[in-house]
């Protein structure tokens, strides 16, 4: 009954920055962390992992206990493409993952 259009779109644009000050906020993020990387660097910080190093993930720990077990190539009943599906994983990943359980 007494709403104010006014009132409202001064409340709204009051708690939104414009969209210019959000750019210039992340060009100087961007700017920092380039800074923060060179300096690191130079300092003799190695950035990143070792080559060479592979994370083991929880979520590929999962997958490749499927392929183990569903795969068809570890004694499973599955083909490959039954199996990417249980696995959840892209298909890319599933290959992976299944090179990296041979080599093993």
């Amino acid at each position: 009954p007494n709403s104010n259009p006014n009132r409202e779109e001064k409340h709204q644009s009051s708690t939104k920055l414009p969209q210019h000050s959000w750019e210039m906020h992340l060009k100087t993020l961007k700017g920092k962390v380039k800074q923060r990387k060179k300096r690191a660097t130079k300092n003799g910080v190695k950035i990143g992992l070792p080559k060479g190093i592979t994370l083991t993930t929880t979520k590929s720990l999962l997958c490749m206990t499927v392929i183990k077990k569903h795969s068809k190539d570890f004694g499973g009943s599955l083909e490959d493409p039954d199996v990417i599906k249980l696995c959840g994983c892209s298909r890319n990943t599933y290959y992976k993952y299944k090179r990296e359980l041979k080599e093993q």
